[in-house]
């Protein structure tokens, strides 16, 4: 039996990652499309260090729906739009695979769920 090639689940720290079974250069160049379709807009990035530096934008109308969880629901939902992102692309130590990580820039914290609701985003536009 195949392992798959992508799945959500969290670290042992309890943080949320991606788990991308795929070389370095190959999750790279997926990840770009994969947040664009997520509705982030990419303010700069550094391959060698493997970071991304996103903006989250509100989807198009017809992506609302879609993405209308992210903005309504339980109680300490709040709205993403407009909040900055770092994203890290790790190789493990196989380097046949990568984590995908997301935080926030520096001074801030990710609200309760947030780094899991839009790494679920991500990981459902990857490709």
């Amino acid at each position: 039996c195949a392992l798959p090639i992508l799945t959500l689940e969290k670290d042992d720290a309890g943080q949320p990652i991606i788990n991308l079974r795929l070389p370095f250069y190959r999750a790279w160049a997926a990840l770009g499309p994969a947040l664009r379709k997520s509705s982030f807009e990419v303010e700069d990035l550094d391959r060698s260090a493997g970071r991304y530096f996103v903006r989250f934008v509100e989807p198009g109308e017809q992506e609302q729906g879609w993405f209308g969880w992210l903005f309504t629901g339980d109680d300490d939902s709040t709205d993403l739009t407009g909040n900055s992102y770092e994203i890290m692309v790790v190789s493990t130590e196989d380097t046949e695979s990568v984590t995908i990580t997301i935080s926030a820039p520096p001074g801030y914290e990710l609200a309760k769920g947030e780094a899991e609701k839009l790494l679920a985003v991500i990981k459902g536009n990857l490709s």
